[in-house]
């Protein structure tokens, strides 16, 4: 199998997961770049963030299927400082993975639920009570439109079948960014946002915020480290990749050899019924021997043809 060459380093864009995690976990623009993200995407500002890029999630049992988060964001929105400056008020932050997702899932919906299941189990210690709960938000940036509708933001959040109104705030929070999309009204300060995050170039960083987060960009990207780590991933991608392929090739050669040998077993077993027919036809009549070998009497009548 041929390989693949990986893209060059100075042509990956945010959108990217190795560039998105790179960025995310520098000590000088991850917090820069959390909080532009988080800003344009709630329109809010966030403080005290913390980041914890490329986190591994474990299943709940050591044969469960675990998770890799791009970006595990703990802050806390600025709206939520305590407005009373003498009473001590517990202000609790808010848990938002941030994923950047350039191929299609095969289950958009599911997978963002397993997160949000394996990323709840890890946040309550034992004996905490449910209030303490931290709200979460899982959020997929993609450059594909995943529900069709045209839109930039897609938010899902649990409600009432019955009664769509009623207040049910489990602090789960679901959000689809589609970098293209236009309908719904997405602001503006989120479309430039996107803009530059698919396309992460001096030409998009059209503001002092965008052009802070171009210059660690193009620091990173002529970082020796960064490209030693970089071909390093590909490797290791590229490695699965081509074992998968083989995985496939393997299984494909396995079945059709099950095919072939049913298929042999299937050819001897009409051989050996004609020839079964072949001697009865001097002692019975085409529609018994037809009754008796499961052939057609047209079958029977062509070896007696051929006789």
């Amino acid at each position: 199998m041929e390989q693949n060459k990986p893209k060059p380093l100075s042509e990956l864009n945010l959108i990217d997961n190795f560039l998105f995690e790179e960025m995310l976990n520098d000590p000088e623009t991850g917090p820069i770049l959390a909080k532009v993200l988080l800003t344009a995407i709630f329109d809010k500002e966030f403080k005290n963030i913390q980041i914890i890029p490329q986190r591994h999630v474990s299943g709940t049992q050591p044969d469960k299927h675990g998770i890799c988060l791009d970006a595990y964001i703990d802050a806390i929105e600025t709206s939520s400082e305590n407005p009373f400056e003498n009473v001590a008020v517990e202000i609790q932050s808010n848990i938002y993975d941030i994923e950047p997702n350039k191929y299609r899932a095969t289950n958009e919906a599911k997978r963002t639920r397993y997160y949000h299941s394996l990323i709840d189990s890890k946040i309550l210690k034992s004996g905490t009570d449910y209030h303490l709960l931290k709200n979460v938000a899982v959020i997929m940036i993609t450059p594909y439109d995943p529900f069709g509708e045209n839109r930039m933001v897609y938010t899902f959040k649990t409600s009432c079948v019955e009664s769509p109104s009623l207040p049910y705030n489990d602090g789960i929070t679901t959000i689809f960014l589609y970098t293209k999309g236009i309908k719904g009204n997405p602001s503006q300060s989120l479309v430039n946002v996107l803009q530059y995050i698919e396309n992460t170039d001096e030409k998009n960083a059209i503001n002092s915020a965008l052009r802070n987060i171009q210059h660690g960009v193009t620091r990173i990207k002529n970082d020796g480290e960064v490209g030693v780590r970089y071909m390093k991933y590909w490797e290791i991608k590229e490695n699965a990749r081509q074992e998968g392929h083989k995985a496939g090739l393997a299984e494909g050669h396995k079945a059709g050899l099950a095919e072939g040998h049913k298929a042999g077993l299937a050819e001897g077993h009409k051989t050996g019924v004609l020839e079964v027919a072949k001697n009865l036809l001097d002692i019975l009549d085409p529609a018994t021997i037809a009754q008796k070998t499961g052939l057609s009497e047209e079958e029977i009548l062509t070896l007696a043809e051929n006789q």
